[in-house]
């Protein structure tokens, strides 16, 4: 999972553009949660500066949330639990 802290990036998935993100926003974290290969590109429009979180420390920090990440994601195009 990305987490990333300023500027913009696009995320293209699908076949199509999904989304723009702004600063505090974050990627990655289907592939985390579903343990499959990443479903995206991201594409930054300027200069970012992310930080990056394994599966490990994934788990640790986002363990009290993972159910509403789920949600989250089971609303994209395309992701089916």
């Amino acid at each position: 999972m990305i987490i990333y802290s300023y500027s913009e990036v696009t995320v293209d998935g699908f076949g199509k553009h999904n989304k723009t993100l702004t600063a505090g926003d974050y990627f990655g974290e289907v592939s985390l949660l579903l343990q499959v290969p990443r479903s995206a590109n991201v594409t930054a429009t300027d200069r970012v500066r992310c930080a990056r979180l394994d599966t490990v420390r994934f788990e640790r920090v986002f363990a009290p949330a993972m159910d509403v990440l789920k949600e989250r994601i089971a609303q994209y195009q395309g992701i089916h639990f």
